[in-house]
């Protein structure tokens, strides 16, 4: 049987796309799967092998230690295929393509050329800088490994490569849960995601000041990442959760009414596709109309589904405006709902994309089980 490594040194063990989707799918199609990522303890959780980095403490710690020890613990594991998931991890990637003769997948998740731009934690002076570095070394890193997985078709492109191929960030059909709601209940709009200004969080947040008394409740899962202090909008009909694990984020989404997406016009968000933000095709699963970034490939998708409404993500008003339409029109939500769930059944979920990250691993005929 042949092994596969799968690194990740940004995300934790667990992330939805690299262990319940890519690994699983991976150990499912017969082969041996062992996941170095950041863990409390080396463990074997359905069937995959943990191999525990320690959780960094600084970008420096995650970025350089903890990517050498991931070589050093890559070494040690000797599979035939590495799969990697960090732009940190592409000189790792070369040193096992060159030195050891290792078949390497690079699976990039996001356009980190453009979303360096973006990053406050570096001086504007040297950001573009940063940027071209990344994208010269992905492209050079790129023409020595043998394929490049990109979460949307945007990413795709920039490699220009044969050897590439898309795999959507989407749900499994088993995401689904029962609908709970309410007439009486307040229109509960939900957002879950990283609670960050570039996804839209300080928007969200000053729209529910528009919508004092229209009993409509904004409902916030995911992590902080900026300075944002949600006790202050307490006030305003916002509840925040922290951080939920994924297997109960459906539990939420079952219970509310309207998903947000509102990704700022940031160079790495203007011309997403929507392919890789898992947090829409949830929604849609869920049976959710959408409130969108009126950007023109997310309105393209949008409009082609008819799940939902696009609107500037700048504008506080507008959002605010959409969601008491939405609010006052239960009939429209229901229909749009039933639109994006049916479009997730048909060809935006996770069974169809496994079938794709398969036939990948076929190319190099490898032995399963």
């Amino acid at each position: 049987m042949s092994k596969v490594c799968v690194i990740t040194t940004a995300h934790g063990a667990f992330d939805d796309r690299i262990f319940y989707k890519e690994c699983m799918s991976l150990l499912k199609a017969g082969f041996v799967v062992s996941l170095i990522a950041p863990h409390d303890k080396n463990d074997t959780v359905n069937g995959i092998n943990i191999i525990a980095l320690p959780k960094a403490k600084n970008r420096f710690q995650r970025m350089v230690i903890h990517s050498l020890k991931a070589l050093y613990l890559a070494l040690k594991e000797n599979a035939d295929v590495y799969h990697l998931h960090d732009p940190e991890l592409l000189l790792l990637g070369v040193f096992l393509k060159i030195f050891k003769q290792k078949i390497v997948i690079y699976d990039v998740h996001e356009d980190y050329g453009t979303k360096i731009l973006s990053k406050d934690w570096i001086s504007k002076e040297v950001r573009t800088l940063f940027s071209r570095l990344i994208v010269a070394l992905e492209l050079l890193s790129a023409n020595k490994f043998d394929y490049i997985l990109t979460a949307d078709s945007h990413i795709r492109k920039k490699f220009n490569s044969k050897k590439s191929a898309v795999i959507g960030n989407y749900p499994p059909l088993g995401f689904m849960s029962d609908t709970q709601k309410h007439e009486n209940n307040p229109l509960k709009v939900i957002y879950i995601g990283g609670i960050a200004r570039d996804r839209g969080s300080h928007i969200m947040l000053q729209a529910m000041k528009h919508l004092v008394g229209d009993n409509i409740e904004l409902h916030l899962l995911g992590e902080l990442k900026d300075d944002l202090d949600i006790s202050a909008f307490s006030g305003v009909n916002v509840v925040y959760y922290g951080m939920v694990p994924w297997q109960e984020v459906s539990k939420h989404l079952a219970n509310a009414d309207v998903g947000l997406l509102l990704l700022q016009p940031t160079p790495s968000y203007i011309n997403c596709t929507g392919e890789g933000v898992i947090k829409l095709f949830e929604y849609m699963t869920m049976k959710l109309p959408v409130v969108v970034s009126d950007f023109p490939a997310l309105n393209r998708l949008i409009s082609e589904i008819e799940c939902g409404i696009c609107v500037d993500p700048t504008d506080p008003m507008k959002i605010a405006n959409v969601l008491r339409y939405l609010n006052c029109n239960p009939d429209i939500r229901e229909e749009m709902g039933k639109k994006g769930k049916q479009a997730v059944m048909n060809k935006y979920n996770w069974e169809n994309e496994s079938k794709k990250l398969i036939e990948v691993y076929k190319q190099f005929n490898l032995a399963a089980k």
